[in-house]
């Protein structure tokens, strides 16, 4: 996948109110269609987990419907898919230095999720997008987080 010029779709799953009003109205396939005629290759959607899963952890189809429907407009106008996971249970990037509140990476309860999320994310979409973790922006980049961030990998290896 080449991607050279392309728009953020901020604001639609991330960062928002995560109210099926808002999932249904910020972004549409006409929306799609206008960022290919402009001659763009690719967008950029960031997600939050709770588009993805439950607070329990279950599987969230009414979310995964969102995204996929914006997949399924890219395919439809020649456009390349970057997803960008932006939150994870017990981590948000906003918070990236909040040890109080990002407990993910000293949680083997959430290492385990964050995990079995992101084989869920690969078993669904890894065929036809791209994804990233804002945390290895942030907090993983920390040093404070070295030793948890190889565990994590580790573990992920492992699996």
């Amino acid at each position: 996948m080449k991607l050279n010029r392309g728009v953020n779709l901020g604001g639609y799953l991330s960062q928002c109110a995560h109210t099926r009003d808002h999932y249904r109205c910020f972004i549409s396939e006409d929306d799609i269609r206008q960022i290919a005629d402009w001659g763009l290759d690719h967008i950029r959607l960031p997600v939050d987990c709770e588009v993805l899963e439950t607070e329990e952890g279950k599987r969230n189809t009414e979310g995964h419907g969102y995204v996929s429907q914006v997949i399924s407009w890219c395919e439809k106008y020649g456009l390349n898919v970057v997803l960008d996971l932006h939150k994870a249970y017990g981590y948000a990037f906003i918070n990236a230095f909040g040890r109080q509140k990002n407990i993910l990476f000293e949680s083997p309860e959430l290492k385990q999720r964050f995990i079995r999320l992101w084989e869920n994310i690969a078993r669904e979409y890894g065929d036809c997008a791209v994804w990233t973790y804002k945390g290895m922006d942030f907090g993983l980049t920390d040093p404070h987080y070295a030793d948890i961030r190889d565990e994590l990998i580790s573990l992920w290896t492992a699996g």
